[in-house]
């Protein structure tokens, strides 16, 4: 939905833009949190993410956003992709620790086999689903979808669509979640 907001209003280079951002910042978060990381982010969620390396991705998102953004983006000013890129690290992280939250409640490890060693497709695109939705405040006015794609909805009840989707989903994925208390 959102991915395709960012691409009918800036085109497909927008699009990988904001994918790329999220695999640079997931990227940086793990190389730096391998060679500097000391403190847990989340323990009791996500054991081997660290505070630095999370710091790690934060800095690095918005300098990639920035250096690639001014070429894809060129009406874009350079302040705004910084924010965009600092905003897509943060919500990523989230996404990450959301998806490690939901597999350690249904007690599984990894949340498929379809990518041996790499816990799952939710677990690769865990971080862009939360950091689509920072996409749109790219475009330089309200973002909404074409309504050849879906019928045209203002940003924040597309994301309360999504939201609901993806609540849906993931508790069919995981039923043991919903009955869990924490």
């Amino acid at each position: 939905g959102l991915l395709t907001a960012v691409h009918v209003r800036h085109g497909h280079w927008a699009t990988i833009l904001l994918m790329a951002t999220v695999v640079v910042s997931d990227s940086a978060q793990y190389y730096t949190g391998r060679a500097f990381g000391r403190r847990p982010l989340a323990p009791a969620i996500s054991p081997k993410k660290t505070i630095e390396g999370a710091v790690g991705g934060v800095i690095l998102a918005p300098i990639f956003m920035v250096f690639l953004g001014l070429r894809v983006l060129p009406g874009v000013p350079w302040t705004s992709l910084a924010v965009a890129g600092l905003a897509i690290a943060i919500v990523g992280i989230c996404g990450d620790l959301f998806e490690s939250r939901l597999k350690r409640v249904a007690g599984v490890k990894d949340s498929a086999a379809i990518i041996p060693g790499h816990g799952g497709m939710l677990d690769r695109v865990d971080a862009l689903l939360f950091a689509m939705q920072t996409g749109p405040p790219l475009c330089n006015r309200p973002c909404v979808m074409p309504s050849a794609l879906t019928p045209t909805l203002p940003l924040h009840r597309l994301a309360k669509h999504l939201f609901m989707w993806a609540s849906h989903r993931a508790a069919q994925a995981y039923p043991k979640a919903l009955n869990a208390t924490t």
